[in-house]
């Protein structure tokens, strides 16, 4: 009489998906084994099979739509933060509070990255490229050190003017830096996590990304369709109310004006980034978009100084949105400080050799990004207060 045929591999791994959680570490590793007769003490010990991947899309329209709403909302809170510590006397330089918020966000955000892509691309770039990248702002820090530097903010002068901007870099940065870390701190928190709002059935599979390139016709689909409808809405309706109060009103003029630039910034940073992956270690796109709004903002500064906009009430409301808005959504802190963490990140079995070269392109990075600013804002912004003779006429 034969003997009865054993259960397959298969067949006890389908009963066993729906208990345990795969791990696709494992599973990947396995998925190319044969269909062989095993025991049952084997069975329950062997790793569950591999899952087909979740392919995300990834349509640039959509995300331009979500960088145009968070970049409004960037700069409305880092302007609102700057008006609220502005104030005599003030311990620290207003602007490290925004760039402090938004590195908590962005450590918070990072560290859920997956779950955002899996519940809808867009909302990884609203948080990270659009939110944080609009609320910190590279130019602003570097420029109001260099004032200070440059003694045109009233400083006490000589070797105090250098000591004074020396503190607003030193303290800026390690503050960014720790709100990275505390932001991935939150992250441990389960009533902070996305998962604790929208329950994730597919947090098992890999991610690969589908790129849908600038297609129209791929928008409004399902399942995206509900996402979508609302990523339009948000920054259709958000650049008409910025608009209405840039052109209906004299008060909030400059603000408005600077919520309505402020995504043309943040879009030219979005195309830099990818220039990022052509070399890892050294992302050349943040570093391009930190560059060109540090050099756009000293002049804007300059020219408000010298009093060349005197008198010209538009002439200044354009100017100053142009510094507010374009260059600070085009330079970013919180991306900055991201990468250092990335790039000096190395594995716990990781040689001593590979570890200090980790560490050490992180610092070559950041003092590349520090000091060129640092340079920029000296040629631009020194060279006309020097060219005056240290004097300037007043202006906005």
């Amino acid at each position: 009489m034969p003997h009865p045929r054993r259960p397959s591999v298969t067949h006890t791994h389908s009963a066993a998906v729906a208990l345990v959680p795969l791990d696709t570490t494992t599973s990947s590793s396995h998925s190319s084994k044969p269909d062989i007769p095993l025991s049952s003490d084997a069975e329950l010990e062997s790793d569950p099979p591999s899952t087909p991947p979740h392919h995300i899309p990834q349509n640039h329209l959509a995300i331009l739509l979500s960088l145009i709403s968070s970049s409004i909302i960037g700069v409305a809170l880092r302007l609102g933060l700057i008006s609220l510590h502005t104030y005599t006397p003030t311990p620290i330089n207003p602007i490290t509070y925004p760039n402090f918020v938004g590195c908590v966000i962005m450590g918070w955000a990072a560290a859920h990255r997956d779950q955002w892509q899996r519940a809808y691309y867009p909302l990884w770039t609203w948080w990270t490229t659009g939110l944080c990248g609009s609320l910190t702002t590279f130019s602003s820090w570097i420029v109001a050190a260099g004032k200070v530097m440059f003694g045109l903010e009233g400083a006490p002068g000589g070797g105090n003017n250098f000591l004074a901007g020396l503190a607003i870099l030193l303290f800026g940065l390690a503050s960014s830096l720790s709100g990275i870390a505390l932001g991935r701190h939150l992250a441990l928190i389960p009533l902070l996590s996305p998962s604790a709002w929208h329950r994730d059935r597919t947090h098992t599979r890999d991610i690969i990304l589908v790129p849908e390139g600038y297609d129209p016709t791929r928008l409004f689909r399902p399942p995206r369709r509900r996402w979508d409808l609302v990523n339009l809405f948000c920054a259709v309706a958000g650049l008409c109310v910025v608009a209405a109060v840039a052109l209906g009103t004299t008060v909030g003029r400059e603000v408005g004006l600077s919520m309505l630039i402020g995504p043309l910034g943040t879009l030219l940073r979005f195309h830099l980034s990818t220039l990022n992956p052509r070399r890892p270690h050294f992302p050349v796109g943040t570093l391009l978009a930190n560059f060109i709004g540090t050099a756009v903002l000293s002049a804007t500064t300059a020219s408000r100084l010298s009093g060349a906009l005197a008198g010209s009430e538009w002439g200044c409301a354009v100017v100053g949105a142009v510094g507010d808005g374009f260059c600070g959504c085009l330079t970013t802190i919180s991306t900055l400080c991201l990468e250092l963490f990335t790039i000096s990140a190395y594995a716990p079995e990781s040689s001593e050799a590979t570890r200090k070269r980790a560490v050490g392109r992180a610092y070559v990075y950041g003092g590349v990004s520090v000091m060129g600013g640092m340079l920029i804002a000296l040629a631009v912004l020194g060279g006309p207060w020097w060219g005056r003779s240290r004097e300037w006429t007043g202006g906005c």
